[in-house]
């Protein structure tokens, strides 16, 4: 299983640049818990990633455990650090937050934490620290939360609306003018009542999408897992919601059983944006859209899914491709059938990466078994792809 597992890993993992720096947050559902916990699994989620924030962590031993699998597969060194003591309201149930990393790829400067929230607020007080890449490139100061669920969203949107004091104190008091990173379970969607104060100073990375898995096969139900930054101090280049069950390619029952019940939320960071010649962004080259229909393009379709079309939407995909020699935002980007079902795209393909868009990502299956045309437009509403079948490339089955 394990060995599957690492495969299918390399398979579904969206191309990420050897120079594109990754922060990600993950709820681990009790890690360190029981003995249903599939490690491999669990090791294989996080390991594209050079730095993650983690939620539900239940001991310090589990955090070491996981640290010494990921070295194990990724033949490089981890490194974490554990809050110093648990949090929570009940002496039965205590969480620890975690940070992990790659030692290759961040230092942690200082500066760790608990928050000490004079008010009383928190039912799991947020923890922070201090980072920065090897390379000196990006310094921020990561904070983690796990918002309490409670018996109502009332209990919940009441921490949330803390949330920019606790920013506002890190600031003063740990960031040393870096700029806070806030990941975590946050149990609303950013775009509740609650995180009013807080997207005064802060923005969430993923406004789209959900993060919680459901017991429906392909479905997600809640997007309560976000990454909160500045955009005037951090520039983000991606940002996208890691669907796990299908890069691994197991059943959202056995990954709610022995991975997890949330999905990570990842961001991939980018220079911060500068005026520069006209054309050119962050030092590269924009793309007209004659130049995009060059380079981006439909290379197979997948659309009869394994069993029913509707309880396995990760069954029926498409893959496009990036031939150029620049990395190019989907923002804006749109897959459709010829009945024009819209998928809209989201993150970034770097040059020469390929990219798996399953039905997930719409909620229901459009590819006709017998045939049909998949299209895909720009930005401006040009086609520059279209991949007709039976005739066309089929993909083949991983």
């Amino acid at each position: 299983m394990g060995k599957r597992l690492l495969i299918l890993f390399f398979l579904f993992l969206p191309t990420i640049s050897a120079q594109a720096f990754t922060i990600a947050s993950w709820n681990t559902k009790h890690l360190g818990w029981g003995d249903k916990r599939n490690w491999n699994a669990t090791a294989a989620v996080v390991a594209p990633y050079d730095f993650v924030a983690l939620q539900e962590v239940m001991s310090k031993t589990a955090v070491n455990h996981l640290v010494q699998t990921l070295k194990k597969q990724t033949g490089v060194k981890w490194s974490s650090l554990v809050s110093g003591t648990s949090v929570g309201r009940s002496k039965r149930y205590q969480e620890f937050y975690a940070f992990i990393w790659r030692e290759e790829a961040v230092d942690y400067v200082g500066g760790a934490v608990v928050y000490l929230d004079p008010g009383d607020i928190f039912a799991r007080e947020p923890f922070a620290a201090r980072f920065q890449t090897d390379n000196g490139k990006y310094r921020w100061t990561a904070a983690t939360v796990h918002v309490v669920y409670g018996d109502s969203r009332d209990e919940r949107r009441r921490e949330a609306q803390q949330l920019d004091e606790y920013v506002n104190w890190l600031e003063e008091n740990v960031a040393e003018g870096d700029p806070v990173v806030l990941m975590g379970d946050f149990n609303l969607p950013p775009d509740s009542a609650g995180f009013r104060d807080l997207a005064k100073v802060l923005k969430p990375a993923i406004r789209e999408g959900a993060t919680t898995l459901s017991a429906k096969e392909g479905r997600y139900a809640n997007l309560y897992d976000n990454i909160w930054y500045r955009p005037d101090a951090l520039k983000i280049q991606e940002a996208r919601i890691d669907r796990f069950p299908q890069r691994l390619g197991i059943t959202h029952k056995l990954a709610r059983k022995t991975v997890s019940d949330h999905a990570p939320v990842v961001i991939v960071l980018g220079d911060p944006v500068s005026p520069s010649p006209k054309g050119k962004l962050n030092g590269a080259q924009t793309t007209s859209s004659a130049e995009r229909k060059a380079t981006l393009a439909i290379i197979c379709v997948h659309p009869d899914a394994p069993g029913n079309d509707n309880k396995n939407l990760a069954g029926e995909w498409v893959e496009i491709q990036n031939s150029g020699a620049q990395h190019l935002d989907l923002t804006g980007w749109i897959l459709a059938d010829e009945a024009d079902h819209k998928i809209a795209l989201q993150g970034s393909l770097n040059a020469g990466g390929t990219l798996r868009i399953d039905s997930t990502a719409i909620g229901r299956p459009i590819w006709n078994n017998s045939g049909d045309t998949a299209i895909l437009r720009d930005p401006e509403g040009t086609v520059v792809s279209t991949l007709r079948y039976p005739g066309g490339r089929i993909c083949e089955d991983r």
